[in-house]
């Protein structure tokens, strides 16, 4: 296990965690910031992605989110949250368009139950909601400044092969997001 690992365990255990051996057998190994400095890869397996299509699809989620969604455009990328009626956070998302659809990554754990309360308000509406999270593979990415990735955060770039999109950066690295089949 990295040092950076064991300075994570030795964090929690000071907080009073008490962690198994089964517990620790799951963390990630992460390589040490001079290493990650220099750029890596990961696979967002956690996340998962509804796609909503047809003539209302827009109007629809831009009703039901907390961003515009009229305003997204081919070449933007932007963060939303889905509430209750009383307002409570239910679920944050990261939102773009490709084509006739809109995607919305967001955790799999609440993408069936978001899933099923966005599909009890569609009524009448022409929209029609599908888990896409086999047909996508999303990648997280963090690098130093290159010129594949957009100039600016919430920008993407889109080719047949997916959707390159830029998030805000850390610890002076660029960091972006590649979803495509």
């Amino acid at each position: 296990m990295s040092e950076t690992a064991n300075s994570w365990l030795n964090f929690l255990a000071s907080q009073g965690a008490a962690l198994t051996a089964e517990d620790q057998a799951g963390l990630p190994d992460f390589p040490p910031l001079a290493s990650a400095k220099r750029g890596f890869l990961s696979a967002l397996t956690h996340l998962g992605v509804i796609a909503a299509s047809g003539a209302d699809a827009e109007d629809f989620l831009h009703n039901q989110l907390t961003n515009d969604v009229l305003g997204l455009d081919e070449s933007t990328v932007r963060m939303a949250g889905y509430c209750s009626p009383k307002g409570r956070l239910l679920a944050t998302l990261l939102m773009w368009k490709t084509g006739d659809q809109i995607l919305m990554a967001l955790p799999r754990a609440s993408l069936p139950s978001v899933m099923k309360r966005l599909s009890m308000f569609v009524l009448r509406a022409k929209v029609v909601l599908k888990d896409v999270s086999d047909e996508l593979v999303l990648i997280a990415g963090v690098t130093p400044t290159v010129d594949f990735v957009p100039p600016r955060p919430w920008m993407k770039i889109a080719k047949d092969e997916g959707a390159l999109f830029r998030v805000p950066d850390a610890l002076e690295l660029q960091r972006f997001i590649w979803a495509g089949p």
